[in-house]
């Protein structure tokens, strides 16, 4: 279960016919974040080309540079990462494009906006609003996701700081790395009164003034501003192509 190394390590393993399940699986990181699940294999007839597997992982308080490193991330991050993941797939050939799954993510007092994937606003907002860059800090994240051959895809990216909060929606390629989101953001926490409140009053300002269109790479994306002329536009020339919003209440 990921390339994370694991502490106290335990878990139950059963063989029957032509499959093997390992259950019950639990283990601590070195910072003490608990990792527990499980993982089905399936062998028709021990043919390994169509082995297939499908696996659920639960995370509670796991250090967000810890995960990091177990994709290869090598940046510095800080935070905690707590959730659950279900994905399903080939064994052998080319598994990545065929894995399929759904899962939801919750990170916890961190340092997100050093992070790259939202360095790129925090960059565009600190030079537009003289001062800023010393009190941003997008401290908690949180999305609901699918994945579907490969792809992994969430309506409700949200990350809140002490200033802006940031709404998103979006795909990212698990194989060829490749991100396609459109965000915006908002003036203050989302789940304070005060963040609700100038949500509701600058959601139509916002909509041309701090939308976002973000493409690249995690390590290297490219936060595109949408600006006023191209929003108006696209109001004339018909719907927009990311169907934004998907609900009324964003």
């Amino acid at each position: 279960m990921l390339n994370l190394p694991l502490n106290n390590l335990a878990g139950d393993l059963s063989v029957t016919g032509y499959t093997a399940n390992i259950s019950n699986v639990t283990g601590t990181t070195d910072s003490g974040g608990k990792v527990s699940g499980g993982i089905f294999f399936s062998f028709p007839e021990y043919a390994a080309s169509a082995t297939v597997f499908n696996a659920n992982v639960t995370l509670a308080k796991v250090a967000l540079d810890e995960l990091s490193q177990a994709f290869n991330v090598t940046n510095a991050r800080s935070g905690w990462v707590s959730g659950n993941i279900q994905i399903s797939g080939p064994t052998s050939g080319k598994t990545v494009p065929q894995l399929s799954g759904a899962g939801k993510v919750r990170i916890s007092d961190g340092l997100i906006h050093r992070m790259k994937i939202f360095a790129g606003l925090t960059d565009y907002l600190t030079r537009n609003i003289p001062g800023l860059s010393a009190v941003v800090n997008q401290s908690s994240g949180s999305m609901d996701f699918t994945i579907t051959n490969g792809v992994l895809h969430t309506e409700n990216l949200l990350i809140e700081g002490n200033v802006f909060s940031i709404k998103g929606r979006g795909h990212y390629n698990l194989d060829t790395n490749q991100i396609e989101f459109v965000v915006r953001a908002n003036i203050f926490r989302q789940r304070t009164i005060a963040g609700r409140i100038t949500h509701f009053l600058s959601l139509p300002f916002s909509r041309m003034l701090l939308e976002f269109r973000v493409f690249g790479t995690l390590e290297d994306p490219d936060w595109s501003y949408v600006n006023i002329i191209e929003r108006i536009t696209d109001q004339f020339s018909g719907p927009p192509k990311d169907n934004w919003p998907p609900t009324s209440d964003l």
